[in-house]
């Protein structure tokens, strides 16, 4: 039974991630965060450290297609990147070197 709900809990993480997908896809090149969106529109973009403290927060109106975030401010760690645009949300884990 146990085995069951964990496979559930996994099929509705990916469709959630592939539903996000559709909306936003975040990627890290060296030191620069690209954000590609479908739509423009006021975009929040929240950084966390591994301990949860906010070590970035950007407001500002992006474009459809790529935006760039530079991130040259944070220091060699692990991160959670949360992006905001109206009522879609994403989230994943960065590795910056």
């Amino acid at each position: 039974m146990i085995v069951l709900e964990e496979l559930q809990i996994h099929l509705k993480q990916m469709l959630y991630q592939k539903r996000i997908q559709e909306f936003f896809n975040v990627r890290l090149y060296g030191k620069t965060l690209q954000i590609s969106s479908t739509a423009s529109g006021v975009t929040k973009v929240n950084i966390f450290d591994a301990l949860g403290h906010n070590k970035l927060e950007q407001e500002s109106a992006l474009s459809s297609g790529v935006n760039s975030i530079d991130l040259q401010s944070l220091e060699a760690g692990s991160y959670l990147v949360r992006v905001r645009q109206g009522t879609k949300m994403a989230q994943t884990r960065i590795r910056i070197q």
